[in-house]
């Protein structure tokens, strides 16, 4: 789903001055290689897989070390499918810390959801410690985000005793702790575009990746034609800047989404004073917390005011989230206590089994980043301060650096002033880098365009690439052609707000059902449901086709037309009604995650409806039939087929009930 305020800890960091950290002059001459190899991923059937070649790179671990071992980079480069220009190609830079970026970019790539800009060849690479990158630095552990450290009982003592184990060990295996930071994942870039034979080429980064973006521009201004920075935040911050911190950010998101509300209709009618009635709650669960017995199957979770912050930040990390945000409020108002246990399971349920994920590189790329903590004046007069980032023991993310490792910025910790043409992205309800914090970066760049985009939170790229492609696909591909032209952002200004969901048909029916399936498989009514339905889908195909038989064969029942009639119908209507209803319950699941645990789209009840409609329609069939019969001979074929379209009808009709699309 989202991310939640952990991930703000790669931007927020501590004072303190720079280590000295030199490149060594055996690494500033050192010429890399690109070693080309086999994929070990992707559909050799994907569009792309013909100009799709792997390879990797070694890199000194320790650049400052003249005697440092290597490790292994892997690189994915994508041909342009025109005429490729070499000046346009472009590097993503992944975020985190520590995500790894091939697996996920190749599944984008293979599903058209990606589309670089014309001419540009597109190089993705996973960070040292990340993905098929060496080494295997604390991969085995989920980032805080992921484990739910705010939510899970005594989560960030277990995470902190997984780390101080994953730092032994990695250090007694010859690992080089200190070298994951910033200024070496820059000069990884640096080396990776040597190696591919490239003078100049163009930066694209979101989240931490722009951050990395900025220190490559740094150390290798040269080889930096253009650089896209999506959800920015500048490399240093000022400590006492409050658009710096957590709680600036969650207030920024809150009002943002409050004046998409008030300018809906509905959702002004339905939901007034959104964002204040939200902050009330963070109050009222402070004063009176809820416990929710069964999260994630077995944890048990005391719901306060700083562990529902954590829900509402991540609510409003992805903009298809935040539409739910009524919903979502509705079930804090009413202390639904399943429906909140629904949420919480989503928000901290650990991605088992990834081992992609650099939590190594998390570690010492954000405790060497600029990490501070939260001014005293700024947290007296921000009451959402009081719950956003702020634990009785401290910033976790400090104390955590303090405990385990320690606060010491590395090379890269400097404010950029570059005349390298950037295009600055920046979402208007991002909770992480709010575009008060993202403006920040602009003084320092001379030849910077910066594009607010409405109703998005952290991530501009990959949700408008997914809600506007052709918006931000041209926008793109204008900047890469001619990145010192003033851009056209007019489609960017033109966005509509995701429609607010305020009213859902209230059921925890299809909840349970999923919680079935994911528990035990296929459940037994589902399976009758398939049969019924499949029952009626053969009688509405069925009866027309015997009427047209009857007429070309001259046998024509004038008599039974009638009852067949209402049958046939029954059936059609009824499987009208599976339709409504699967439409619904697929579109709720789909893009109403936020209201899944506490219900569907309202009109889910008209699937219920007509199959009602159909079950009754062809039960009147039978009677019609039986009525004009009285007792004369029985017709068996035309009343095994009226009784099974009947008994089929019914039961779709009782099915719909009892999962929660219909009025019953």
């Amino acid at each position: 789903m989202v991310k939640p305020i952990a991930i703000a800890l790669g931007f927020i960091a501590a004072t303190g001055a720079a280590r000295a950290q030199e490149l060594d002059a055996r690494w500033a001459a050192f010429e890399p290689q690109f070693i080309e190899h086999p994929c070990p991923f992707g559909d050799d059937g994907a569009a792309h897989a013909a100009r799709r070649t792997c390879g990797y790179v070694l890199v000194p671990e320790d650049r400052s070390d003249p005697e440092s071992r290597f490790i292994k980079l892997e690189v994915m480069r994508v041909a342009a499918a025109g005429t490729a220009l070499p000046e346009r190609t472009l590097v993503l830079l992944a975020g985190g810390p520590g995500e790894a970026a091939i697996d996920s970019m190749e599944r984008l790539l293979a599903a058209g959801a990606l589309t670089p800009p014309p001419g540009s060849n597109f190089v993705v690479f996973d960070q040292r410690g990340t993905g098929y990158s060496e080494p295997d630095f604390c991969r085995a552990i989920a980032p805080p985000w992921l484990r739910g450290v705010r939510m899970w009982p005594n989560g960030e003592d277990a995470l902190r005793a997984d780390l101080r184990r994953c730092l032994e060990e990695a250090r007694a295996q010859g690992v080089d702790v200190d070298a994951y930071s910033t200024w070496h994942n820059a000069h990884d870039v640096r080396d990776l575009r040597r190696a591919l034979g490239l003078l100049r080429w163009n930066l694209l980064g979101g989240s931490y990746g722009a951050l990395l973006g900025q220190a490559v521009m740094r150390v290798d201004a040269a080889g930096v034609r253009a650089a896209i920075l999506d959800s920015a935040a500048p490399l240093v911050i000022a400590a006492d800047a409050p658009a710096a911190h957590s709680a600036a950010g969650l207030r920024s998101s809150l009002e943002a989404v409050a004046r998409a509300c008030a300018a809906d209709q509905r959702c002004a009618a339905d939901v007034p004073d959104l964002a204040a009635r939200l902050e009330a709650e963070l109050l009222a669960y402070d004063a009176e917390p809820l416990v929710l017995e069964n999260v994630a199957d077995t944890v048990r979770v005391v719901l306060d005011g700083q562990t529902l912050a954590s829900l509402v930040f991540a609510t409003l990390y992805e903009a298809r989230a935040y539409p739910d945000l009524p919903i979502f409020l509705r079930a804090l108002e009413t202390r639904d206590a399943e429906a909140l246990e629904a949420l919480a399971s989503v928000v901290v349920l650990p991605l088992l089994g990834d081992r992609s994920f650099g939590m190594g590189l998390n570690l010492v790329a954000t405790c060497r980043g600029d990490l501070h903590g939260m001014p005293a004046a700024f947290r007296a007069s921000e009451p959402l301060a009081r719950w956003v980032l702020t634990p009785a023991r401290g910033d976790p993310g400090i104390e955590r650096c303090n405990a385990l490792y320690r606060i010491e910025p590395d090379a890269s910790v400097l404010a950029l002033v570059s005349d390298i043409p950037a295009l600055v992205l920046s979402g208007e309800v991002d909770p992480v880098v709010p575009p008060a914090l993202a403006r920040t970066i602009l003084p320092g760049l001379s030849r910077a365009t910066f594009v607010e985009v409405p109703h998005v939170g952290h991530g501009v790229l990959p949700t408008l690439g997914a809600t506007a492609p052709d918006c931000i696909n041209g926008l793109l591909a204008a900047f890469i052609a001619e990145p010192v032209v003033e851009l056209d952002a007019s489609c960017v200004r033109a966005l509509s707000a995701p429609a607010f969901l305020t009213r859902v048909h209230e059921t925890k029916r299809p909840l349970r059902l999923l919680e079935t399936v994911r528990r035990t498989g296929l459940p037994l009514a589902l399976v009758g449901g398939a049969l019924v339905l499949g029952g009626l889908l053969l009688a509405a195909v069925v009866y027309p086709l015997a009427a047209l038989a009857r007429r070309i064969g001259g046998r024509t029942d004038l008599r039974a037309r009638r009852p067949r009639v209402l049958a046939g119908l029954g059936a059609v209507v009824a499987v009208l009604g599976a339709v409504v209803a699967a439409a619904a319950l697929g579109l709720t699941l789909a893009g109403h995650i936020l209201a899944l645990p506490i219900g569907v789209l309202p009109w889910a009840v008209w699937g219920g409806r007509l199959a009602l409609l159909g079950a009754a329609l062809s039960i009147a069939g039978i009677v019609e039939y039986f009525r004009w019969r009285g007792h004369t001979r029985m017709t068996t074929g035309t009343v095994l087929g009226l009784s099974a379209t009947a008994a089929c009808a019914v039961g779709l009709a009782i099915f719909l009930m009892a999962i929660g699309a219909g009025p019953i």
